[in-house]
């Protein structure tokens, strides 16, 4: 199967809640959509990429908004594959963010690992799920 009939057309969920929606480019490779962060309360538009002539790895950025709880703006990149993981399909994707502070100076990056899957968590899956991954820091 095609990484855009697998990808596009579902509601990508993470174990804390937080969601994303892909639309697919099958000519260009070029991927957009909407990020959700459960935690930290953000909407904000994704673009990214993938490979139209079949599977393989893929990747998104989100810019993140200057909001009231985040007066700085920042960017996460996430670098991903999707497997069958136990039946559900899974995407499996590492991020990284940089945040700019005050002036012109930048946040160590932050990094870490983060599963999608089509299913909804509840909200005993998401507060369990808070404290068992590596913090996010728009979360």
């Amino acid at each position: 199967m095609e990484l855009k009939e697998q990808l596009e057309g579902v509601t990508w969920y993470s174990p804390i809640g937080s969601s994303m929606e892909f639309k697919m480019d099958g000519t260009t490779g070029i991927m957009s959509g909407v990020y959700h962060t459960a935690p930290g309360k953000m909407i904000a538009p994704l673009i990214g990429r993938f490979n139209p002539d079949g599977p393989g790895a893929f990747g998104w950025t989100v810019s993140w908004p200057k909001s009231l709880k985040y007066p700085t703006t920042s960017e996460t990149s996430w670098g991903a594959y999707i497997e069958n993981i136990n039946g559900i399909p899974t995407i499996v994707s590492k991020w990284i963010i940089t945040e700019q502070l005050e002036g012109n100076l930048y946040y160590s990056t932050v990094n870490g690992c983060e599963r999608y899957t089509p299913n909804k968590p509840d909200e005993k899956t998401i507060e369990a799920n808070k404290h068992e991954r590596t913090p996010h820091p728009l979360d």
